[in-house]
């Protein structure tokens, strides 16, 4: 009796229902993308806090030692933690702790706080209280806007602060707006300290003066039986020249002294510590980033139409130009993807055509694609995926994979009807013969994307919408075959009667090739040792040529835009840095390619004005001969020359956290770290394919130390913390009070006059006063030492740490890199094993997910072999199946090898995949096989049977895969280059074991058949059991004598 699904039967019987559910899958499928968000990738939330504390003026060591070390010892003790690292730069501590993936981040935020507060009591009491955020970090600014022009710098910077600012921030989707180059507005008191040592006064007074003569309190209310009035005691002056007239003090002579007799009182700015320049010409960059998983595109779109509402009320002369937007890349990347994607469809529609011989059939088959592809997007929206690079991949790789579910079936009724049966019971014997063997590939994929969906780690909750994705195309396209593919055939197909002539010709290499392979299937049963002897040595070459590879993280895509990061020498001025960065971005705006350049130094969470980069945008890639990476290489060439200036190089960001290979040294003392480190970066910098090799642990930063002469203090009655606040409001400033003006509020700033603190003599100048109201020069109670001191503190899990970073050049892979550095810290390490190293950064991320996504490849493996079991009630028809599975790994080391590339996340990616596709392959086979052993032909005779049969929709579903991905393997989009290994380990996993397949799938079912035949009659041998079967017929190795057709 022929075999039939019930789920067929309804689909023929019921056609309204059928169509009208196809239908309605396809129209809420199209609705449903048109309303889910767009990104470059999926969104991860990484439970990250940050904990920043303030101490002002205080040292590095300081910072460490009496805030970090402190709040990192009640941290330590929180459930979950992954990694605390912690900065200690001058006046500030940052810590960074990570927890693990399951931790909720606004629980670890609760538990993070709790720590704090207990920490607090032991920390400095002018220490301001810690700030503790949650840190997305993938916070980066989605869109940079420049703003230049203008009458004046307080004109723009007014319209900036005060207008585009606030605009920017209401906007939906914003998550915050940075202000770079921008520089407030203050009132500058500019100290004199020889007009204040002649007045007998020193800063502190005046800062008192203005603490009690410039402010305005309230004076309770008048209340009367109609009414209440507040009262205001309105003492602050109004305006800039009033402020000047204040009275400091008055001398015993009567007269006054105002702050105009010991300050220049001015109207004017913050203190340069951030510099921005687009092109050359100064301008303040707004930086615009978005909230965690709202939609890139859209938030830009937003921003882009306020900024047009903006343009029209600007002062006059104000431009506002857009310097990056990250969904520009988004737009042309996602277009590239939906074009490989139509090519996909319309190549896999004439492969369909050329195998298939029918107009007809090829419509049936060709339908069931956009029907599973826009049905897949209304599964995607439910689980709240966006449109983003993975999600489209998904759709791009299933354009072969759901068609072949189609073709099975498509390929078995259009047989049936060769036959000479009925078009509607071609159509349900068809469907119902293969319908076991469609199911059973449909599970084992589906079993696959378990294990990716569940994979530990960020790589698991990345590639999460992609597996998912995958499987629901999956699920739709079984249904789609088993329901609208026959009820189709039913009323599109018919038997032809007669072939035409192009038909013919259309099928003569497919007869050629079924000839060929009935004589090469014949002499593989006949040689099977040297069949198999074949396969091993093709799985042992691929072995080979995996040991070859490099390894790598992920790909990186030519965007059209990099970054240059530089470094100058600790210690250098604001002008310098200033200088330094415009000379670096003008020599690359020469560089022919360049279209933009938009430079910043300072700013940062260490505020260090040493340290600037250069946002580098080129044309479009058919606009220019050399890609992102050699035009890298250019910019290297051309700063080779700038000795102490340090670069580094990287596309889409820099520093330490993004480069390609990085190890964090950890030691009990800061001199062994910087000695070790040293050592390290000198000797990589030698090593071959290592590039921007470098440190972040810097010793060398020119301080000043003020020693105090005790017992002078102390018999004048000077107090230390009095010392410090005059030397502080000098050299640092002090908020003394604040200024209204237009309904806005800023500070009023004390600060010595720029003359007067030009060199560390200057601090002798200084007056304090004596606890008998005299005032004296610190000169004579202090020596001045100049010295150098770290820059920053770092710690890693507690220990005094330094990251050793380097980038790769083309050719050289991260994992080459990482054995690189590991090799040089072992040669430079005291053998105590005092110091320790761990990989971090990219590395660390390529290592861990590398570990899942081995882990995944297993589990998929163990998932595959239980479905077939029970699918085939075997325990050994699995084993054959799978034995398919080395031979496509040959086939991806091998095209990965000779396309010179590296083993990343996307091309595992595609090895888990493979292990879902090929097995459908010997599926069929065997599947086919057992339905013949169920007529009585021994193992032989059914195989021989089965391959010839069964060629036709193997070679097809093989090649619709393979073809669909073709577009994407060529890389001809933008984008592209992110997908690439992804196909290419797809199309060399399916040739090779597609291939290998056909001859060494039957030989081992062969094998595996006289085993367990053999077996059985040794076991009723020894334990005297009685047959409760016929004996399987003999094993017979000459082809039937008829073949089914």
């Amino acid at each position: 009796m022929e075999r039939e699904i019930a789920i067929t039967k309804i689909s023929l019987n019921r056609p309204v229902t059928t169509i009208v559910l196809v239908l309605a899958a396809i129209f809420f499928g199209f609705y449903s993308y048109r309303n889910m968000g767009l990104e470059l990738y999926p969104n991860v939330d990484i439970p990250v806090v940050s904990v920043s504390t303030i101490l002002t003026g205080a040292s590095p060591e300081i910072i460490d030692r009496d805030v970090t070390d402190v709040l990192e010892e009640q941290l330590n003790t929180i459930e979950g933690i992954k990694n605390i690292e912690s900065s200690s730069y001058e006046g500030r501590s940052i810590i960074v702790i990570e927890f693990v993936l399951e931790r909720d981040i606004d629980a670890a935020a609760a538990d993070v706080r709790a720590k704090v507060n207990l920490a607090q009591y032991y920390l400095p009491s002018d220490c301001e209280d810690p700030i503790v955020s949650k840190l997305d970090v993938g916070a980066f600014p989605v869109m940079n806007i420049a703003v230049k022009g203008g009458e004046d710098y307080r004109t723009r910077s007014h319209f900036v602060d005060k207008v585009v600012k606030p605009r920017l921030q209401t906007l939906s989707g914003v998550g915050s707006v940075d202000l770079v180059g921008f520089r407030d507005r203050e009132i500058r008191v500019w100290l004199k300290p020889a007009d204040l040592e002649a007045q007998g006064l020193t800063a502190s007074d005046v800062a008192g003066a203005l603490a009690r003569r410039h402010l305005e309190l309230p004076g309770g209310r008048i209340e009367n039986d109609t009414q209440e009035l507040s009262i205001r005691v309105e003492g602050e002056y109004a305006t800039v020249e009033g402020l000047s007239q204040l009275v400091v003090k008055e001398s015993l002579d009567g007269r006054l002294v105002r702050l105009r007799d010991v300050a220049k009182v001015e109207d004017g700015f913050e203190d340069v510590r951030t510099g921005s320049y687009l092109n050359g010409s100064p301008v303040i960059t707004v930086q615009v980033k978005k909230q965690p998983g709202v939609n890139e595109v859209q938030v830009c779109n937003r921003v882009k139409e306020v900024l047009d509402d903006l343009r029209s009320i600007a002062p006059a002369g104000i431009e506002m130009i857009i310097s990056s937007d990250t969904s520009d890349f988004i737009s042309r990347s996602m277009n590239g993807v939906e074009n490989d994607l139509m090519i996909g469809v319309v190549l896999t529609a004439l492969l369909m055509f050329v195998f298939l011989r029918s107009i007809r059939v090829t419509i049936v088959a060709i339908i069931s694609i956009p029907t599973c592809l826009i049905s897949t997007f209304l599964i995607c929206n439910a689980l709240g995926f966006t449109v983003n690079n993975l999600t489209m991949l998904a759709m791009s790789l299933a354009v072969g994979m759901v068609v072949d579910n189609t073709i099975v079936v498509i390929e078995n009724i259009f047989r049936h009807l060769e036959q000479g049966k009925p078009v509607r019971q071609a159509a349900l014997v068809g469907a119902g013969q293969v319908g076991f063997a469609v199911m059973a590939g449909t599970a084992t994929t589906l079993a696959v994307f378990v294990p990716v969906a569940t994979m530990k780690g960020v790589i698991g909750r990345f590639f999460f919408s992609f597996g998912m994705t995958i499987a629901g195309a999956m699920l739709i396209s079984l249904l789609v075959s088993l329901t609208l593919t026959p009820f189709m055939a039913s009323h599109l197909m018919k038997r032809q009667t007669s072939e035409g002539t192009f038909s013919k010709i259309l099928d003569l290499p497919m007869k050629a090739l079924e000839a060929l392979y009935r004589r090469v299937l014949g002499w593989a049963v006949r040689f099977r040792f040297v069949t198999i002897l074949f396969a091993l040595l093709t799985f042992a070459a691929g072995i080979m040529m995996a040991k070859q590879l490099g390894m790598d993280f992920a790909p990186e895509e030519d965007q059209g835009e990099t970054t240059l990061q530089y470094e100058l020498p600790i210690g250098v001025s604001v002008e310098e840095s200033a200088r330094m960065t415009r000379e670096l971005s003008a020599i690359v705006q020469e560089q022919p390619e360049v279209t933009l350049v938009l430079a910043t130094f300072g700013g940062g969470s260490g505020e260090e004005i040493h340290k600037g980069n250069l946002y580098i945008r080129l044309v479009g890639r058919k606009e220019r001969s050399v890609s992102v990476a050699q035009f890298e290489e250019r910019l290297r060439d051309l700063f080779a020359g700038y000795r102490d200036v340090m670069f580094q190089i990287q596309q889409g960001g820099g520093g330490p956290g993004s480069s390609d290979a990085e190890q964090t040294i950890q030691a009990d003392s800061l001199d062994d770290l910087a000695r070790v480190a040293k050592a390290m970066v000198e000797d990589l910098k030698k090593a071959p394919g290592l590039v921007d090799v470098n440190s972040d642990l810097r010793l060398t930063k020119p301080m000043v130390k003020i020693q105090i002469n005790r017992g002078l203090t102390d018999s004048l009655g000077v107090d230390v913390k009095d010392i410090a606040n005059e030397v502080n409001t000098y050299f640092g400033g002090t908020d003394a009070s604040v200024f209204k003006s237009e309904g806005n509020r800023y500070d009023i700033v004390l600060k010595g006059a720029p003359e007067d603190r030009m060199a560390p003599d200057d601090i002798g100048r200084i007056t304090v006063k004596t606890s008998n109201g005299d005032t004296v020069r610190l000169g004579a109670m202090v020596d001045v030492e100049t010295t150098v001191g770290p820059n920053v503190i770092k710690r890693y899990n507690r220990r005094y740490s330094a990251s050793v970073y380097a980038n790769v050049q083309e050719g050289y892979s991260t994992g080459q890199a990482t054995q690189d550095i590991q090799a040089a810290f072992d040669r430079h390490s005291p053998s105590d094993k005092s110091m320790a190293t761990v990989v971090t950064g990219n590395a660390q991320m390529m290592m861990e997910s590398m570990g899942y996504l081995v882990e995944a490849i297993i589990i998929a493996l163990i998932i595959v072999y239980i479905v077939m079991a029970i699918q085939f009630e075997s325990f050994l028809n699995p084993l054959v199946v799978m034995f398919s599975l080395p031979l496509a790994f040959s086939g991806v080391f091998g095209l990965i090898w000779i396309t010179g590339g590296t083993i990343n996340i996307m091309s595992m990616i595609g090895m888990i995949l493979l292990v879902g596709i090929v097995v459908n392959n010997a599926i069929l086979l065997v599947d086919f096989a057992n339905q013949r052993r169920e007529r009585g032909l021994g193992p032989v005779e059914a195989m021989l049977e089965a391959g010839p049969l069964r060629l036709r929709p193997i070679i097809m579903t093989a090649a619709s895969t393979m073809i669909s991905s073709l577009p994407i393997a060529l890389a001809l989009s933008e984008g592209s280059e992110f997908r690439q290994p992804m196909s290419l380990a797809v199309i060399g996993g399916l040739f090779t074991s597609t291939v290998l397949t056909l001859v060494v799938i039957p030989v081992g079912y062969i094998w595996v058949e006289k085993i367990s035949s053999g077996a059985g009659r040794l076991y009723n041998k020894l334990f005297k059991r009685k047959k409760s079967a016929p004996e399987p017929p003999d094993l017979v190795e000459t082809p039937p004598d008829s073949e089914e057709k």
